[in-house]
């Protein structure tokens, strides 16, 4: 996903078209998406171990 981000990137500073500015923003969208997905997943999992470890701070 983040090569197809900087893909999307180098396309759009080749050629800054509308086609290539809604391409990047879509694949920037997309990736956070996965990676908030991802680190709520984490979060979730580690809730128990962040507690404690965290909870004196």
């Amino acid at each position: 996903m983040i090569i197809r981000l900087s893909r999307a990137a180098d396309a759009l500073a080749e050629a800054p078209s509308e086609e290539n500015f809604i391409e990047a923003g879509n694949t920037f969208r997309k990736l956070e998406e996965v990676v908030r997905s991802h680190f709520g997943y984490e979060e979730t999992e580690l809730e128990e171990a962040i507690g404690y470890y965290l909870g004196s701070i």
